[in-house]
């Protein structure tokens, strides 16, 4: 009835995929992915999150059989080189690159052909963990940077922006607190 109420809602496949994936009904969950990756075509955490369940399922299912594991290993490599190829320093889809690579290896029986997947998978490893470091450092705050507090007043809101669910969380029905911690600069950039 989601899907008829609101057939162009990505929010209302993300929440079919959950419910599948929580019913135990693989194919369904994909298929709820990839109508939901149809009508978001240039949003790469679409096909992010579809690697991401791949993984899940070829990690964590020990009932299937190692030609079923290696096909979702590279489906779930299909679907993250898409994201990547929309956003190629997408940390998280880098990151999940990596680990379906060394899932792959450890059903390579090819020595060589394991090798360089895991060679690739490292190389992988390193490129997200600098996008991660580059996101994380803080080296611009000046030494004299004042916090929020005795005479510098709280910031006011001027302007209201809904914040964006992130579809991961929403799938796992997952719910939080973000603290967001900013430098503001005596130009007023952030």
């Amino acid at each position: 009835q989601a899907k008829q109420a609101r057939p162009n809602d990505p929010q209302v496949y993300l929440q079919l995929a959950g419910f599948y994936n929580r019913q135990e009904e693989f194919e369904k969950t994909i298929d709820a992915l990839n109508q939901r990756a149809a009508i978001e075509p240039n949003n790469p955490e679409a096909f992010y999150t579809i690697s991401t369940y791949y993984w899940d399922k070829a990690y964590r299912d020990f009932r299937l059989k190692e030609p079923e594991k290696k096909e979702f290993v590279l489906k779930g490599i299909e679907q993250v080189d898409k994201a990547l190829a929309l956003k190629a320093d997408y940390m998280e889809a880098l990151t999940y690159k990596n680990l379906l690579l060394r899932l792959q290896a450890n059903l390579e029986k090819d020595t060589a052909k394991q090798s360089a997947l895991l060679k690739e998978a490292d190389k992988l490893r390193d490129q997200a963990i600098k996008i991660r470091d580059a996101r994380n450092a803080w080296d611009a705050v000046p030494a004299n940077a004042v916090r929020v507090g005795s005479s510098i007043k709280p910031p006011t809101k001027t302007k209201h922006v809904s914040p964006i669910y992130p579809a991961d969380a929403l799938a796992a029905s997952v719910r939080g607190v973000v603290i967001i911690e900013a430098v503001i600069g005596e130009d007023g950039k952030v």
